[in-house]
């Protein structure tokens, strides 16, 4: 494996384990602190408000002044935010460890950023594949660490979580080298001073990178669709506690591995990009279904399984192919702004959901199944338009 690669992937695992720790917990700080159901919501849209607003702007400071400089700013916030909330007496102290964070969430667009630098465009959806399995593998380490801890208390979990942001920030330091060849930027480039506001949604004026990072938003919301009402759904028809919940998130969690790491690679092999992107979007509306159609646990579990293998193939490829279609000078842009548009699905996911789920508790997995079937055929129109435009050229 490319020791680059490698490097990038255990910055990633150790950013998401400490993300994972603490993101199970969240609500317990604001609860301790008299928090009510309302502020605790807020409180936990906080952090991918700020990141959905920032991922653009660290995105052109990663193209403007290297990878690794805006990883180590990323990393040193995650890890002062980390150590606020373990220090919090006051809820807007606790608030102020999640708008630090938020700002500095440059982590893991700056990293995929990375991958495009080291990575031909024709490989990247693999080596994608391989970061994304990465911080699922966080995913699933960072609440086993943290459910440990909370024994200890909700502080020393933070600091716990603070720890191991900062042992990213070390890793980048002494280990990650700057992988942005700014030998290799264009002239234009070279002698373009400040930020342009312009400049850093820049790959929304392209209209095919746009429609893939539509795509993006559509797969994150739709993810988030489901996790956002799972837990009630499950409580209401089967009984599930958050014992039970846990283990369906390690379940999909480890779903999502296998299909990164194996399916996705399998897939790579036998048919193009573009379409596992309509594959992907057909499963996820066939999961959709299962959910829910589910009158057992073992079909809920299948609907889990469908989201989660189709989410984890799709981000992987959605990002390589908008990857390929820009310019090595524009890459941290384009990380940025998909960042920014996965935020954006995590804080609308939620809401349009639970607004669904409070008119039919089966209405919103139908309604996404209906979204998610209106992607892939919209993308199967794109691809034909897009092969008659390429012929007639």
């Amino acid at each position: 494996m490319n020791k680059k690669l490698f490097v990038i992937s255990l910055i990633l695992f150790v950013n998401v384990t400490g993300y994972g720790l603490i993101l199970p917990l969240l609500p317990f700080f604001a609860d301790n602190l008299g928090a009510s159901p309302l502020t605790i919501g807020i409180f936990l849209s906080t952090f991918h408000f700020f990141a959905m607003l920032a991922g653009p702007f660290l995105g052109e400071f990663s193209d403007k002044f290297g990878r690794k400089p805006i990883l180590l700013i990323s990393t040193a916030g995650t890890t002062i935010g980390f150590l606020l909330l373990g220090v919090a007496q006051t809820l807007p102290l606790l608030f102020l460890a999640r708008i630090i964070d938020g700002i500095s969430a440059g982590n893991t667009s700056t990293a995929r950023a990375v991958i495009a630098d080291i990575t031909p465009k024709d490989k990247r959806v693999s080596k994608l594949g391989f970061t994304f399995a990465a911080e699922s593998l966080g995913l699933i380490a960072g609440p086993l660490i943290g459910g440990f801890f909370s024994q200890s208390g909700f502080t020393v979990s933070a600091y716990i979580a603070a720890l191991i942001a900062a042992l990213a920030f070390i890793l980048t330091l002494l280990v990650l080298p700057e992988t942005k060849d700014f030998s290799q930027q264009s002239t234009v480039v070279k002698n373009k001073s400040g930020i342009n506001l312009g400049e850093v949604f820049k790959a929304l004026r392209n209209t095919k990178i746009r429609t893939y990072i539509l795509v993006i938003f559509v797969v994150q919301f739709l993810i988030m669709v489901m996790w956002g009402t799972l837990a009630l759904y499950g409580k209401h028809f089967f009984g599930f506690t958050g014992k039970e919940m846990g283990y369906i998130s390690a379940f999909a969690a480890t779903v999502g591995i296998l299909s990164q790491v194996i399916l996705l690679n399998i897939l790579l092999k036998l048919i193009k990009e573009k379409a596992i992107l309509i594959l992907g979007l057909s499963i996820m509306c066939l999961g959709m279904i299962f959910l829910g159609v589910s009158g057992v646990v073992a079909v809920l579990l299948i609907g889990v399984g469908l989201m989660a293998m189709s989410f984890n193939i799709l981000m992987p490829t959605v990002t390589g192919l908008a990857s390929e279609l820009s310019s090595e000078d524009d890459q941290g842009r384009l990380m940025g702004t998909i960042s920014s548009t996965t935020f954006l699905g995590s804080l609308t996911g939620p809401v349009v959901g639970n607004a669904i789920y409070s008119l039919s508790m089966r209405g919103n997995y139908f309604f996404g199944a209906v979204v998610a079937l209106s992607a892939a055929l919209s993308s199967i129109k794109g691809i034909k338009t897009q092969r008659i435009l390429n012929k007639e050229s």
